[in-house]
């Protein structure tokens, strides 16, 4: 039995984003709302990252990081 997952984003307006989540032959839509109004491009993207990295994550990505190039 072959099973495929995945996401894509589909859509981003100053409100949120959209993404699209499959799983075998389910498909969903999932509306991810910014905390504030990306008022422009670079807004967006910030609250994107904010919202795939929350500050907790990156600083133990940052952590993890510099011990393996210590």
């Amino acid at each position: 039995m072959n099973v495929w997952a995945g996401a894509c984003l589909i859509g981003v307006d100053s409100l949120g984003m959209d993404v699209r989540v499959f799983s075998g032959a389910e498909v969903k839509t999932h509306r991810f709302p910014f905390k504030v109004l990306a008022t422009s491009v670079v807004v967006a993207k910030k609250q994107i990252q904010q919202l795939l990295f929350p500050p907790s994550r990156r600083k133990r990505y940052a952590r993890s990081k510099s011990r393996r190039n210590a």
